[in-house]
């Protein structure tokens, strides 16, 4: 409007930066894509990771086949591995101490 060199009434306001900033967020939200762990890969990715997963389960299968049964891990031997940790006290020992606790009160 016939106002050249005087300043805009905008930039007094602090908004000049609009679009500076704008293409900062732009440009970080870009980023945060590019690092963003919950996006979905490609198609051909998916389909690739798939296919490894099937060669790994079948090569596994392959194996556990050639294996001897005492080499192989069963119900039974994952049973013991959840056994429990002798602390060296026994359960009558247990039974006696409470029963000595409850007499005493």
């Amino acid at each position: 409007f016939g106002l050249e060199g005087a300043p805009c009434p905008a930039e007094d306001r602090g908004v000049a930066g609009v679009g500076a900033r704008a293409a900062d967020l732009a440009s970080a939200m870009k980023a945060e894509e590019e690092d963003n762990p919950f996006r979905l890969p490609p198609d051909d990715q998916i389909f690739r990771i798939r296919d490894q997963e099937r060669q790994r389960r079948a090569e596994e299968r392959e194996r556990v086949k050639t294996m001897k049964v005492w080499e192989k891990t069963t119900a039974s031997s994952r049973v013991q591995k959840n056994r429990r940790v002798d602390d060296g006290t026994d359960e009558a020992q247990l039974a006696a101490e409470v029963a000595k606790q409850t007499r005493n009160q």
